[in-house]
């Protein structure tokens, strides 16, 4: 990703909202093409993961849904950094939908119906529902209802790189990730989530995923990224904490 997308997908950050009331009829086939274009080119932390997007329609979805017209699912292993890095993608596509005038809204309560369980062998993890909007798409940063940046994070001096981090979308609005920094690497944990949170404890990875998807575009803007690094055996100075990823700044 170029300096200037990523500068676009961060405004996207700032304006996006969840949109739940969607238009019904379907969208042009050529707007479709252009999120399986994107889906293509997603990009991810984590070297050769797999993972799979389909775009579902919503007589082949069941559940809780935001009677969406679309679903745009994503497949990937139980492996916690493959759930983490096709989370990081679908958020990619997410803000992309904003910026070109798609409304999109994180779904966790709906599955796919039994013949699109499963994408390239890999079982369904989460979707996306999106479409045109029959609701206002963007929000003013005020309009946010998140943590403050010190209930997140102990570093004092990032705040852009670390304000699209508290922006970020999370299973029922805990925001389950905290932040650190040693000598230029930026860490990123998982928190505890509380009691509304365990109800949804299967999408942390979903969670910090999305997280970082932020924490790296807001790097990459500011032209001061330099790299993914898992950090095999580095644990928390905090209690309560567990380590995901790092980001290293140039």
């Amino acid at each position: 990703m170029g300096r200037e997308e990523a500068q676009q997908l961060r405004d996207a950050i700032y304006h996006r909202k969840s949109v739940r009331k969607y238009e019904q009829g379907p969208l042009p086939d050529s707007a479709l093409d252009q999120i399986r274009t994107q889906c293509e080119n997603l990009a991810s932390p984590v070297l050769n993961a797999r993972a799979a997007f389909r775009i579902l329609t919503a007589d082949q979805v069941k559940g809780l849904t935001a009677k969406a017209p679309y679903y745009l699912a994503a497949y990937a292993s139980e492996n916690p950094d493959e759930q983490l890095s096709a989370a990081f993608a679908l958020e990619q596509a997410s803000l992309w939908m904003t910026e070109n005038g798609y409304g999109s809204c994180w779904f966790g309560m709906v599955k796919p119906k039994d013949a699109q369980r499963e994408a390239e062998g890999l079982p369904f993890l989460i979707a996306l529902a999106f479409g045109a909007p029959a609701e206002p798409l963007l929000r003013e940063p005020a309009q946010f209802k998140r943590k403050p940046l010190g209930e997140i994070t102990n570093i004092t001096d990032r705040d852009s790189l670390l304000e699209p981090v508290r922006l970020a979308p999370s299973a029922v609005n805990v925001q389950p990730w905290y932040l650190t920094e040693k000598e230029n690497l930026i860490r990123l944990y998982a928190s505890r989530r509380g009691l509304a949170g365990k109800l949804f404890g299967g999408y942390t990875q979903v969670d910090l995923g999305i997280a970082l998807c932020h924490l790296w575009i807001a790097a990459v803007a500011e032209d001061c990224f330099g790299g993914f690094v898992k950090e095999e055996g580095e644990s928390a100075a905090l209690p309560g904490l567990s380590y995901a990823w790092s980001i290293r700044l140039k």
